[in-house]
């Protein structure tokens, strides 16, 4: 477990270090939302885990210096390429990809599903799931038995009346689940609606396809609403991520990543780990604040990010 919410930042941003915005997404949830790990002697599934890394670290697990997610990116891919194709530059794994472990969650989950073949590659390397199944949330789930508990941080990429049902039909009656989902405040931050008199081309290249794979968004009612009627109680709604984190969240360091991900990959590995080191202290001691205190910058009530608690009937 992290000692202090410092080096719990530290340690997310040392994860993506060339996104740094995504180390911050990382820890906020950690800070602002209760526990994501199973307990023990839950039958568990994580719906659409991709890579496993934000659950294990979600979890309490802590990954070495030597880790980043941009180890199993794919490799020189330039800005236009990426926005032009709509590409995902994590989907993609190869033999050489490995994770330094330096402590693990207490419980792992039973089961993690995801739609793509590469992030269940990638996550096979933490031994943190027993069972990894490519499906997708659009369709049944693929479990012969009833689950304890259902996690899912994704389920806005799908049709979200479906999915909920489909994952609803899997917990048993006094089984658990917990949801992240996105309000229909998150388009406050397409750029598109920011500057809607700037060219559509300057602000495609700072949303970088986003907004696109946002199908399944609802307000809070309706989240709570499409929960009770797929069965489940909804006991608690957290909010993950303050407004002033979610601005900085939404410039980030989108833009420049192929270049920085070229310009580290070119580094002789004694180099890059030094780099990498004072880089993760600068954008520690830059990003604190934000995580810490975000009131400081401005204040908001809108629940961009809801955590939802739920029990099922």
């Amino acid at each position: 477990m992290h000692k202090s919410s410092k080096q719990l930042l530290r340690d997310c941003i040392s994860i993506n270090w060339l996104r740094p915005e995504s180390g911050l997404a990382l820890a906020s949830p950690i800070l602002n939302g209760l526990p994501i790990i199973p307990r023990l002697g839950e039958i568990s599934a994580d719906f659409g885990c991709g890579d496993g890394i934000t659950s294990f670290v979600r979890c309490g697990g802590r990954l070495g210096k030597s880790y980043d997610v941009f180890m199993g990116a794919a490799k020189n891919l330039s800005q236009q390429e990426i926005v032009e194709k709509g590409i995902d530059v994590f989907d993609y794994c190869d033999e050489s990809y490995s994770v330094e472990i330096i402590a693990r969650p207490e419980t792992g989950f039973t089961y993690g599903t995801d739609f793509k073949s590469s992030h269940l590659q990638k996550a096979a390397v933490l031994n943190f799931y027993d069972n990894l199944i490519e499906a997708d949330l659009n369709k049944p789930a693929p479990f012969a038995v009833k689950l304890d508990y259902a996690y899912c941080n994704c389920i806005y990429w799908a049709d979200s009346d479906v999915a909920i049902g489909h994952i609803s039909n899997a917990v048993r009656s006094g089984g658990r689940a917990i949801f992240e989902v996105w309000t229909p405040y998150i388009f406050d931050y397409d750029f598109h609606n920011i500057f809607s008199r700037v060219d559509k081309k300057w602000c495609d290249l700072l949303n970088r396809n986003r907004y696109e794979c946002y199908v399944g968004v609802k307000a809070e009612n309706e989240w709570a609403a499409v929960f009770e009627k797929n069965g489940f109680i909804v006991h608690e709604i957290k909010s993950l991520s303050p407004e002033p984190e979610m601005s900085f969240w939404n410039y980030g360091l989108r833009p420049i990543y192929p270049v920085l991900q070229r310009m580290a990959d070119a580094l002789a590995s004694e180099f890059r780990a030094e780099i990498k080191e004072e880089w993760v202290d600068v954008w520690t001691e830059l990003l604190l604040p934000l995580l810490e205190n975000p009131d400081a910058f401005w204040g908001s009530k809108k629940n961009v990010r809801p955590q939802y608690i739920l029990e099922k009937k």
